[in-house]
């Protein structure tokens, strides 16, 4: 099969999306494209969730492009029915995104984390 880039569901149907392309014009690029958009809105939804929880340890975080559905920063991710231009905006936005919860992993201190969960419980 080789080296490539895929996204697997791991809930209800196990479905299994491609995040590359071939690059070539034919008419079986039309649901390639409909199976890379499916890729890229699962890619979102996991990015969306790891933000999730780096707002659980710090509220004040929140990402520099909103994610709702299948759009960031209001620019839908889908490649088919979309302009180059809109297409890539929203890959600029998905990517700062990323560099953002990256930024925050690199520097995360899960002792310090850990202290202030536990301080927190004994709040209640």
């Amino acid at each position: 099969m080789g080296s490539y880039s895929r996204i697997e569901r791991v809930e209800e149907d196990k479905a299994s999306y491609e995040l590359y392309g071939s690059g070539e014009l034919h008419i079986g690029r039309i649901f390639h494209n409909r199976r890379f958009d499916q890729a890229m809105v699962a890619y979102l939804n996991c990015l969306q969730q790891l933000a999730r929880v780096v707002e659980q340890y710090d509220t004040s975080l929140k990402l520099p492009y909103p994610i709702e559905h299948d759009r960031v920063g209001g620019v839908s991710i889908k490649l088919q029915f979309s302009n180059e231009e809109t297409w890539t905006r929203a890959l600029h936005h998905t990517l700062l995104n990323a560099k953002w919860v990256l930024a925050f992993a690199s520097s995360f201190d899960p002792a310090a984390a850990a202290g202030r969960i536990s301080d927190a419980a004994d709040l209640d």
